[in-house]
């Protein structure tokens, strides 16, 4: 006989859904370990929970900020253009907020102080005018450290021209002191010429025909070989003259002067005064005989010492 269905809404109390005890007759043995992951979730808004998430935000927040900061200060260091304010801003943030491994970095880490330098010399930034000037190159590093200092400038002129007037002022007097030394060479050299040449020709124009052969030895003493020869034997014929009138000569020169000078050889123009005196014109002229002429005297330099090589009369 069939079952009557309820037309009630309410379940009945005393009877079960089909299925439904399937699913509330649970064995304890094969309930599951875990609870459903919908328990599993925390809920920051109750408890112990949600400060532990709070802490955890604001861990997370101030490293960000500190990450930023830093990386701000680098920028701003570059900015500025100090070669050590980069590195110096680094280190110290570095050092009030700790090692971060969270926090962003642009640089890869690196010990080299060389490095270091290279990378601080790569970042754009303003050149310094006054920093560029200092530095310079070692070549004109010098030329731009006293082109700063006017004075330093002048001194450096002044310096040179003095320089340049005392060398000049030494050079004048050296060739001045050499030009006085061959004047004087010469002048010592001439007047000795002239002397020797006025004092020949008073000694071959001074004799007495009594006695020759002293005439011929100052000849000799004074003359070359040939000419001393050449000479003697040419006035032969005056000397015979001059013996049969008895005649004494005596001569001097006062005046002479160069007519040439030639490598080892020199010919003076030399004014003689002679006074002949002989027994037969001693009363007509008691004090002898007034004579004056002009002789050229030809020297020659032997050995060192000038020796006339021709006496002839203008």
């Amino acid at each position: 006989m069939p079952k009557p269905r309820s037309t009630s809404d309410q379940p009945d109390s005393g009877g079960t859904a089909p299925g439904a005890e399937s699913d509330l007759s649970v064995d304890p043995g094969s309930a599951p370990a875990n609870p459903p992951s919908d328990a599993a979730e925390v809920n920051p808004l109750h408890g112990a929970e949600f400060l532990q998430a709070n802490r955890s935000n604001r861990d997370k927040y101030r490293a960000e900020a500190e990450a930023k900061a830093e990386k701000a200060a680098r920028k701003a260091g570059r900015k500025r253009g100090s070669e050590g304010s980069g590195p110096a801003t680094r280190s110290a943030a570095t050092d009030s907020a700790g090692p971060d491994p969270a926090a962003p970095t642009d640089d890869p880490p690196t010990d080299d102080p060389k490095s270091t330098d290279t990378d601080a010399d790569r970042t754009p930034r303003k050149i310094d005018p006054a920093a560029s000037g200092r530095r310079g190159s070692r070549w004109t590093g010098w030329t731009s450290a006293v082109g700063a200092r006017p004075w330093a400038v002048i001194a450096l002129v002044v310096a040179v021209i003095a320089l340049a007037a005392s060398t000049a002022v030494l050079a004048v007097a050296y060739v001045d002191a050499n030009e006085r030394a061959e004047t004087s060479a010469s002048a010592g050299a001439t007047s000795s010429l002239l002397e020797t040449a006025r004092r020949y020709a008073a000694e071959i124009s001074t004799y007495n025909s009594a006695d020759y052969a002293d005439l011929d030895r100052r000849i000799r003493e004074i003359s070359t070989p040939a000419f001393t020869q050449t000479y003697i034997e040419s006035s032969q014929d005056a000397r015979r003259g001059s013996t049969a009138a008895e005649s004494v000569s005596t001569a001097k020169a006062d005046n002479a002067g160069i007519m040439s000078v030639d490598d080892g050889k020199a010919v003076v123009l030399v004014t003689l005064d002679q006074t002949l005196k002989s027994p037969q014109t001693a009363q007509e002229f008691p004090e002898g005989f007034p004579y004056q002429s002009r002789v050229k005297v030809t020297l020659v330099e032997q050995d060192g010492r000038w020796l006339m090589d021709d006496f002839a009369v203008l």
